[in-house]
């Protein structure tokens, strides 16, 4: 029985070493998939912006580069945490009071 322990041990290290490979694996499919959709956004948001300018549509790409704003400026907080005493606290915060005074003055106008 003693003589198995050694041969049972790595076989359970190679099983953990597997999942631990195959773990690593998935979060870089996923990542990378996240950055592919991210960068797809990002283009196609881009071109649409372009098109709205053309026609002359600057209100519509005002309200969808403060929602961006928005969003991004929420989505750093939340992984990173409030920053304070920095130029980027700066802007942090005014991307939350564009985007208040822009919902404010279509709130207003309709």
């Amino acid at each position: 029985m003693k003589k198995y322990i050694p041969v049972i041990l790595l076989v359970i290290i190679a099983i953990l070493g597997c999942a631990l490979g195959y773990e690593i694996v998935q979060k870089n499919r996923i990542g990378k998939e996240t950055a592919k959709s991210w960068h797809r956004f990002v283009l196609t948001q881009s071109v649409q912006n372009y098109q709205d300018l053309a026609r002359g549509d600057v209100e519509s790409v005002k309200g969808t580069l403060m929602t961006l704003a928005k969003l991004e400026a929420e989505d750093y907080v939340k992984k990173y945490g409030r920053e304070t005493g920095t130029k980027f606290a700066a802007n942090l915060s005014e991307a939350n009071e564009i985007y208040d005074a822009y919902q404010a003055t279509n709130r207003s106008s309709k």
